[in-house]
């Protein structure tokens, strides 16, 4: 039994940040991400190609390209929710510089949080097997 078509036919909400221009970060939707962001690298789309290379920092699948395309939209309508992604992004992975966390010292780096994850899965996965 094979998995529903609907499971391949994704749409994506993407951001890139610019890896030449930090700055510069362009968001789009697409059904088709790997070949859109390979567009983008290559020189393809008019409105990225002066900030080559790029890189994928964060993306949103959906099931219907109108909920990626009202994401996108809504997105770049509103500049909280862009400050608001900006904020979670640069706190999350240091990409837009570096936080203001990580300049004083405090907070987790992106190895550190995974560890003390790793460490809470092992942790309760023990606990719900009754260490055996």
């Amino acid at each position: 039994m094979g998995l529903p078509l609907t499971f391949f036919n994704m749409y994506y909400f993407y951001l890139l940040q610019s890896i030449k221009k930090s700055s510069e970060i362009y968001t789009e939707s697409t059904n088709n991400l790997k070949y859109r962001f390979s567009e983008h690298n290559q020189g393809k789309v008019f409105s990225t190609k002066r900030h080559l290379p790029w890189k994928l920092i964060y993306y949103e699948a959906y099931l219907s390209e109108k909920d990626a395309r009202m994401r996108e939209q809504k997105f770049k309508r509103h500049g909280k929710g862009n400050q608001e992604m900006k904020k979670r992004l640069e706190n999350s992975l240091g990409i837009f510089g570096e936080s203001k966390d990580i300049k004083k010292g405090e907070g987790f780096t992106l190895i550190e949080f995974l560890i003390v994850f790793l460490i809470f899965a092992i942790l309760i996965i023990l606990i719900l097997s009754g260490f055996r």
